[in-house]
């Protein structure tokens, strides 16, 4: 769903994703989109804490079992002890919820800690949801991390228009990921939220983001 030339546009943000790899959607409902389509109940998730409610309270309220991943308080600030991910993430994982750069702290992990990540998720075969509605915020400008989607095959990604963009009141964000058959099932369910987004509003980005 979406605008051709809109998913085509995005796609071209990421080094692995197709624009049939991309999914327009209205941010919070990539959300509840994705943990519909992947958490049963029973699962196990980790999910980055504090953060957007519906990160870990979907989960919660599917009958997940949910553990935080919380950062410490060292002499540098606030940080994520990617040794301490490493200990809740189990092969029984269904999936890894993060958030960089994280909100409300504006952590953010190194490149060689990110490999930690995606070395433990992929080791269990977990999916990885990535909330990257802040990339581009970062502290120091030019330090991001690369995409989830460009990471990882089993990631999903959520970004959108209304944070690094300034334009909210548009209501576009975008789920990618290179999991055919999980953007097939997201696909499906959206046939059950919005159907499709504002069509002047997906029109508006693809020609600012020309």
């Amino acid at each position: 769903a979406g605008l051709p030339d809109l998913r085509e546009q995005i796609a071209g943000m990421y080094q692995e994703a197709s624009a049939d790899e991309v999914l327009i959607v209205v941010p919070e409902e990539g959300v509840y989109l994705t943990m519909l389509a992947l958490l049963r109940p029973g699962d196990h998730v980790v999910v980055t804490f504090p953060g957007y409610q519906s990160l870990y309270e979907l989960a919660n309220s599917i009958g997940c079992k949910v553990d935080i991943w919380q950062p410490e308080s060292t002499s540098e600030g606030l940080v994520f002890n990617v040794a301490a991910l490493e200990a809740l993430v189990t092969r029984d994982t269904k999936a890894v919820v993060v958030n960089f750069p994280h909100n409300p702290t504006g952590c953010l992990l190194s490149p060689a800690e990110w490999s930690q990540v995606l070395s433990k998720v992929s080791r269990v075969g977990a999916y990885l949801f990535c909330d990257e509605m802040y990339r581009g915020f970062e502290f120091q400008a030019g330090r991001h991390l690369a995409s989830g989607v460009d990471s990882y095959e089993r990631a999903v990604i959520l970004c959108g228009m209304s944070k690094l963009y300034s334009l909210p009141g548009l209501r576009i964000g975008w789920l990618a990921t290179r999991d055919a058959k999980l953007m097939t099932r997201l696909k499906e369910l959206k046939d059950y939220t919005t159907i499709c987004s504002s069509a002047p509003s997906e029109v508006a980005i693809s020609y600012f983001c020309y």
